[in-house]
């Protein structure tokens, strides 16, 4: 018999979902209990594995959905930990909703209405999610709970708004469509209301009849943070404000590209990885260009062309393999060549020395600067052994090659890596001011040349 779902997924999606206590609604559309016609069940829920059991019950169903920003707990005494049949008026409404815990990020296959996704489509819309997740980690956001909706692609971004966010959450989706979408994938912007339902993962997706070329599937959670962090609403405004300025993958307009975007290309040259390509990604007046790689360059096992290298319009990167066993990014893939000392090492060797053009005086070990700046002034030595101790002799290593390359003082590149280090411990780590306040670290620094 066929799996219509899988209980220890759903167990596992409103633990991590679903705070302790808050309650949520389940609704399942064209859904059939017992000898019942299909109709919309609905229920709601304070106990995960009550709701489990639930779904239990439905022999099929288009698609089970549940709300995920918690609803007044009144609503429980319509329907307690059960469902039935959704009477008028009995589902939830945006008012009802106390709060916002989640930003949904939904990256759907375009396709005729009441059919599933395509395997290709599935897949194109799921490296589509993985390349906006890419996007916004480099914005600086904490890892997302990542997801298969069966016919797409979820991220799931814990944030901290009230119900009425002032449009700010509708504005964040704008913008990741007006960067992303095209005429295959869209990002959902109609998922901002604070009563949006989210596929129940643990179910299927069940859209039209299950075929071979368009098969149902079963929603369920791909990664997960080991701590799930809250977006701080600052990077939230941040996306937002760029809502009406972004172009959208699809545009012809090439002002987001980048002159000195990474060289793909000569990165698989360099290592002589096992790939063909670029070809075209996302049609041929897509967004970017993809390398399929013949054998998987992380495990060196699989040879079956399922690994893939994309690099988009922006400049950004994505990486990975299709197989179950492929976990690894562009990230990942870059750390095995490119360890950051040999990065270094190669643009060392490639770099001009950088010459002066202005009156200087030399100072103690041959340092230069400029002469108003340094007039009767002793210029202290950058201490660099105590600023990046032998747990970090990876990073005094970068700072000291990248000086000898540039034939500057060590004082410059060591100033520039401190915001940078900044920013890589703010997504590891914040500063709780109160329970509803949370800032992560800054550095800020200014380097006159």
């Amino acid at each position: 018999m066929t799996q219509h779902h899988d209980p220890r997924v759903i167990i596992e999606t409103l633990r991590l979902i679903v705070d302790a206590g808050n309650v949520i609604e389940i609704r399942a559309l064209d859904a059939v209990v017992g000898n019942r016609w299909p109709g919309t069940l609905s229920g709601y829920f304070d106990d995960p594995d009550k709701l489990a059991q639930a779904v239990g019950t439905i022999k099929t169903a288009k698609g089970i959905y549940i709300t995920l920003n918690p609803v007044n707990p009144d609503l429980l005494a319509r329907k307690h930990n059960r469902i039935d049949k959704a009477e008028k008026g009995g589902l939830t409404q945006d008012s009802h909703i106390l709060c916002r815990r989640w930003l949904l990020i939904d990256c759907d296959a375009q396709r005729l209405s009441g059919i599933s996704a395509s395997d290709t489509e599935h897949q194109e819309a799921l490296d589509r999610a993985a390349s906006v997740r890419d996007y916004l980690s480099g914005q600086a956001w904490p890892v997302p709970i990542v997801a298969d909706s069966g016919n797409g692609g979820h991220l799931l971004y814990r944030i901290d708004l009230p119900a009425d966010d002032g449009g700010l959450v509708e504005r964040c989706l704008e913008a990741l469509a007006n960067r992303f979408d095209d005429e295959k994938i869209k990002v959902d912007t109609s998922v901002s209301n604070p009563g949006q339902l989210c596929k129940l993962y643990g179910t299927k997706a069940g859209k039209g009849d299950s075929i071979p070329s368009r098969p149902h599937r079963i929603a369920t959670i791909l990664t997960k943070p080991d701590k799930l962090k809250v977006v701080p609403t600052a990077r939230l405004e941040a996306l937002a404000d760029q809502s009406q300025s972004t172009p959208s993958l699809g545009s012809s307009s090439s002002s987001r590209s980048s002159a000195s975007a990474f060289d793909v290309q000569a990165f698989i040259d360099r290592h002589g990885l096992d790939a063909t390509g670029p070809e075209p990604w996302n049609g041929s007046q897509g967004p970017g260009q993809r390398w399929v790689l013949k054998t998987d360059p992380v495990d060196g096992v699989h040879n079956d062309g399922s690994c893939y290298i994309v690099q988009h319009t922006s400049g950004a990167v994505s990486a990975g393999g299709h197989h179950n066993s492929s976990t690894w990014e562009w990230a990942d893939l870059r750390a095995q060549y490119e360890p950051i000392r040999d990065e270094i090492e190669r643009l060392a060797d490639e770099a001009e020395p950088v010459k002066s053009t202005v009156d200087v005086v030399v100072v103690e070990d041959g340092w230069t600067q400029p002469a108003p700046l340094m007039a009767g002034k002793q210029c202290p030595e950058f201490p660099l052994d105590d600023a990046f101790p032998p747990g970090l002799a990876p990073i005094r290593d970068y700072v000291s090659a990248v000086a000898e390359a540039l034939q500057v003082p060590v004082d410059l590149p060591a100033m520039l890596l401190l915001p940078v280090g900044a920013v890589a411990l703010a997504q590891k780590f914040e500063i709780e001011v109160t329970p509803e306040w949370r800032e992560p670290s800054a550095i800020w620094t200014l380097t006159l040349l």
